[in-house]
This record gives C-alpha cells, structure tokens and sequence, in this order.
C-alpha cells in the first residue's frame, strides 16, 4: 500500500533562477508550469518559476511574473 511522504519546507525550495521570457510567449510558458501535471510517486506536488521579462524600447525594464501550482491535497489542510 502506498503512503504520502511530508517532507521540510527545505527540501522543496524551488530554482527560482529567473528564466527570460519575451512579454508575447509568457501567458504560454506560465501555462505550461500550471498546465503539467504531477505524477506524486517521483516527484513533491509543487513546481514554480520566475520569469523576467524584459521589454525594449526607449525606456527598457524588466517586470517580473512567478507562476506557481501545487497539487489539492497538499494545500487542503490550509483551506478550511
């Protein structure tokens, strides 16, 4: 029979490098990260990423966009 693992809050700590995304593909790779889903048995049910999007122009900046997910039932306990 199967059993869910807890694991430390450290040992889920995401890269949170930031990944350069042009402004027109975001909406796409944030839905990959939310979009894809978890196979519990190899892997811990949270992913994110941070993306920085730099835009061009006169007056460049960059804006920051972080998607995350988790799966329900890591989160259900929090939700009541």
């Amino acid at each position: 029979m199967g059993y869910q693992q807890v694991l430390p809050v450290d040992e889920v700590v995401p890269d949170l490098t930031p990944v350069p995304v042009a402004e027109s593909d975001l909406i796409a790779r944030a839905t990959e990260i939310v979009g894809t889903g978890f196979d519990v048995t190899t892997q811990v049910p949270f992913r994110a990423r941070l993306f920085a999007v730099t835009e061009t122009g006169p007056r460049p900046s960059t804006c920051w966009c972080w998607s995350c997910t988790t799966s329900r039932p890591t989160v259900s306990r929090w939700v009541r």
